[in-house]
């Protein structure tokens, strides 16, 4: 196995949207969504992942969750929407080097690495539900907050970068 580097990422800003792809659309001025199930997309600072039917999440810089929470304020009387701000439910974690792949197919019972570069969808990693999201250099996990440590010791030991106690 190659270099591992496993580490923490900053806080971000995540919305989870439940509402049809028109609905969607239309809340986010018409910015292109992904094209298909378990696929996520960019727009100009923000990215769009397509987690489950009509589910929706929303991530962005933190310094833009308030602005962002403010557009979606204006949708609350549509009963065709539901919006949760969940930013404090998640962390996220990189995983990254040439060993990474290998400890991530350690962590996920699914062919992740199989996936197309846009790739991001809910899974189990280490037995704990969590988003995993494909990028061109590195791989990410989004978890419960309160599971942050566990996953990064588990990464840790996987990438041979501890030893369990």
């Amino acid at each position: 196995m190659g270099l591992v580097h496993v580490g923490a990422l900053p806080m971000r800003a995540c919305f989870d949207l439940k509402g049809t792809k028109e609905i969607v659309e239309s809340v986010l001025e018409n910015a292109p969504l992904p094209s298909k199930p378990n696929t996520r997309s960019e727009n100009n600072g923000f990215e769009i992942h397509w987690i489950g039917a009509e589910n929706w999440m929303l991530t962005a810089p933190l310094e833009s969750e308030n602005e962002w929470i403010g557009r979606f304020s204006e949708f609350s009387a549509n009963p065709e929407l539901l919006v949760l701000t969940v930013s404090d439910l998640f962390s996220f974690v990189e995983i990254s080097g040439e060993g990474g792949a290998d400890v991530l197919a350690s962590a996920v019972s699914v062919d992740f690495l199989g996936l197309g570069a846009d790739a991001s969808l809910f899974t189990e990693v280490f037995g704990q539900r969590a988003l995993l999201v494909k990028r061109t250099h590195c791989h990410e996990i989004a978890i419960e907050n309160s599971l942050t440590e566990f996953l990064l010791i588990k990464l840790r030991i996987a990438g041979g970068l501890a030893s369990p106690s």
